[in-house]
This record gives structure tokens, sequence and C-alpha cells, in this order.
């Protein structure tokens, strides 16, 4: 799978244009011309930080999500960050690597 760098709708590699707005797309050796990852996040890596210190915050801030990151430790002594920590953990490890890339790492 893709993502079409007008609207970013997932779409099929063969896809000549995006279903949803229209978007011809550029053919290069015959994979659709998509946008680059800007960053270097690692869902694998953003999960651990979440199982084992997502009651800090960690993993927002890896993920570059600072808001998020400030309020986990404004609560950390609280158990609701803990708690969120483990969902957010468990959320990372089920998600496709092709939508962590697209939430993560394309538009950062």
């Amino acid at each position: 799978m893709a993502f079409c760098p007008e609207c970013g709708n997932q779409i099929s590699i063969e896809a000549m244009s995006c279903p949803k707005c229209g978007k011809p797309l550029k053919q290069q050796q015959n994979k659709v011309d998509v946008l680059e990852l800007k960053g270097s996040r690692d869902r694998d890596v953003a999960a651990i930080l979440a199982l084992l210190l997502g009651a800090f915050g960690v993993h927002k801030f890896y993920l570059n999500e600072r808001g998020k990151g400030i309020l986990f430790l404004v609560f950390f002594w609280t158990a609701l960050p803990m708690i969120l920590g483990i969902i957010d953990g468990v959320l990372l490890l089920t998600m496709k690597e092709e939508v962590f890339d697209y939430k993560y790492n394309i538009y950062p």
C-alpha cells in the first residue's frame, strides 16, 4: 500500500490516480511516486517505550507529541498515564507499519 501525495488517502501501489481526490500519480519503475518519510521513528521502539515508560510519557516525546508528553509528566503520580501508556503500547504493536509511517514519519 501507498499514500496519495495530495490528500494522504491510502491507495494501491498499482493505482494510476487517487480514487479519493483524482490526482494522477507518477509511475517510476513500476512504483508509485509517494511521499518520502521525513522522520525516522520506529514503531517497535515507540511501543516498548510506551509499555515500559508510558507513565512518564516518554513514548509521546519520542513520537514528537510534546504536549501530550507534558500532560503525562504532570499526572505521572496518578495511575492514569500508566494505564494509557499500556493502551498506547498495545495499539502501537497492533498498528500496521504503513499507518505508523503515515501518522508519525510522513507528517511528523
